[in-house]
């Protein structure tokens, strides 16, 4: 309501300011036991009650700055992007993860750390802009949310990775997740394999790199990362590869998951995954999709 009394000019600039300011809410997570040198993860829910601004309604950044040993606040890291029409209409998680300056922190001692974090977010109205916002942009508004969290600083030589082993968990894991499903896509970036699995009733937290084999070679295609459902969160992701068959797609392959602390580093919440390692074999794949012609443009030919 308040966007449509804005759009015909029955909203002035204050009022539509406090309806900004008092229809987007934040909450900070960062993970609270941090490895020196590894990219450092943040989580961001965004809460918002504003109707949909019709396109990208906003330009994110976000600022880590560590308590040194002055008491002062030196920048770690940084990261920004931009705030899509789907997130405007409704609540979207931002989570991702930042190379922090190595150099801070390996400056500060090890043990309990105070972290500041700092989220702005500039708000443009979509007319203003036509596609994504840039710098040359002016933002109607900026809001800007800080909190100061206290984290473990580890070494970098720290295994702050537990590995999980019972007997049956590898049985428990398959049932819940079902045979995994394969789509090959051709992109511009490279050949796709996209993994899709039901990952809603997994048992544990997994952070696992995905696997096909076919005729002795191993591809690694991507990773995923779920969560108990108690903080619903999943994600599988593909990585762009070379095409290792040379248009030959084989009908079948060997899908494998192994555990990876890497990964479970890059995430806010996992700091124990499954020890095990599980293997679907004779699974069908599809000779890759082509990705979508553009529509020709330019003016139409008359004969």
């Amino acid at each position: 309501m308040s966007e449509q009394l804005r759009s015909v000019g029955l909203l002035d600039d204050g009022r539509f300011r406090r309806y900004l300011t008092t229809g987007v809410n934040f909450t900070f997570k960062v993970r609270d036991e941090y490895r020196i040198g590894d990219p450092f993860p943040t989580q961001i829910d965004p809460t918002w009650r504003l109707g949909s601004f019709g396109g990208p309604v906003g330009r994110w950044r976000v600022a880590l700055r560590a308590r040194a040993f002055d008491g002062e606040f030196v920048k770690a890291s940084s990261s920004s992007g931009n705030i899509f029409a789907p997130l405007a209409s409704g609540n979207g998680r931002l989570e991702f993860t930042t190379n922090p300056d190595r150099e801070v922190f390996f400056r500060l001692p090890v043990g309990p750390v105070d972290l500041e974090v700092e989220f702005t977010t500039d708000i443009f109205e979509s007319n203003t802009i036509k596609e994504f916002p840039n710098e040359r942009n002016k933002p109607f508004i900026t809001l800007k949310n800080s909190r100061l969290v206290p984290i473990q600083l580890r070494p970098p030589d720290c295994d702050n990775i537990l590995r999980i082993q019972r007997a049956g968990l590898a049985e428990e894991l398959r049932a819940a997740m079902g045979a995994p499903r394969l789509r090959i896509r051709q992109t511009p970036s490279g050949l796709m394999i996209d993994l899709n699995m039901n990952l809603s009733a997994v048992p544990t937290d997994l952070a696992m790199a995905s696997y096909i084999v076919h005729n002795g070679t191993e591809i690694r295609i991507g990773s995923i990362l779920a969560e108990p459902p108690t903080r619903a969160r999943s994600w599988i992701g593909t990585d762009p590869i070379k095409d290792p068959w040379s248009g030959r797609w084989p009908e079948r392959v060997l899908v494998i998951l192994r555990p990876n602390d890497d990964i479970a580093r890059r995430s806010v919440n996992i700091k124990q995954v499954p020890d095990v390692e599980l293997r679907w074999d004779d699974i069908p794949t599809s000779a890759p999709t082509a990705p979508p012609a553009r529509p020709a443009t330019g003016p139409a030919i008359r004969k």
